[in-house]
């Protein structure tokens, strides 16, 4: 995974729409495509989170659910060959992808990748990624992978429906025991920020940001305190 560009729009937001939120856009190109692929197997693989499970009984069943769920994304990433890339597999790259890209370049703080320790639910369970920022805020991110579209828009859009849905308070029920005491002090007083990772294409950076600003769906998040967007060059 390489970055290709990384702005700070907190300024150009303020100046714009008069609101004080931070604003970051992150642009990385994931070729080669088997070597990320390697790469997020490994991440998937790593279990030394599963120490957050302080008795002998729940280690057993949390890692019965984990090895599970990395076999069936294993089973997933062998699927894709000669850099080519299933749907479903295209919103695991975002999304594993799009969190490293925050992690990498803003020093935020990693949460195990939802689906390893989430409950599994009927429909639409929720954020797809979560992590901590630098200032403490729990950060939920949604992936969206679409072929041959940039997919801010869906990412966004889903975002704001989960924010309706309340999914963010409810997701915070088992995300907490991943989180700092300060940031579950700020999700009480409603100060969290949210992330969009997406499919992108070879548009240029400044045309692909503007659309981004532009779009309804981003002014509707600029009442939190945070809004990270991060570009995943799939579509090329």
């Amino acid at each position: 995974m390489k970055v290709v560009n990384i702005q700070n729009l907190t300024e150009m937001v303020k100046e714009n729409f008069g609101r004080d939120i931070k604003v970051y856009f992150i642009r990385i190109n994931p070729y080669p495509m088997n070597e990320t692929l390697k790469t997020i197997y490994d991440s998937i693989a790593d279990l030394s989170w599963t120490k957050i499970y302080d008795t002998q009984a729940l280690k057993k069943g949390g890692l019965s659910r984990v090895n599970k769920t990395i076999r069936n994304i294993e089973d997933k990433l062998k699927r894709c060959e000669n850099d080519s890339l299933t749907s479903e597999v295209g919103e695991y790259v975002i999304s594993i992808l799009g969190k490293q890209a925050l992690l990498d370049n803003l020093n935020y703080i990693d949460i195990p990748l939802a689906e390893l320790w989430k409950a599994k639910v009927k429909g639409n369970p929720g954020f797809d990624f979560y992590c901590e920022s630098i200032d403490d805020k729990l950060i939920f991110g949604e992936a969206k992978y679409e072929s041959g579209k940039n997919a801010y828009n869906e990412a966004l859009e889903q975002i704001n429906d989960f924010i309706t849905e309340g999914k963010d308070y409810e997701d915070l029920v088992e995300v907490k025991m991943f989180v700092s005491q300060k940031a579950s002090d700020n999700m009480d007083n409603e100060n969290r920020g949210f992330a969009a990772a997406f499919s992108s294409t070879s548009i240029e950076n400044t045309k692909l940001v503007n659309h981004i600003i532009h779009n309804k769906h981003f002014n509707e998040l600029l009442s939190y305190d945070e809004l990270l967007l991060v570009a995943v060059d799939i579509n090329e």
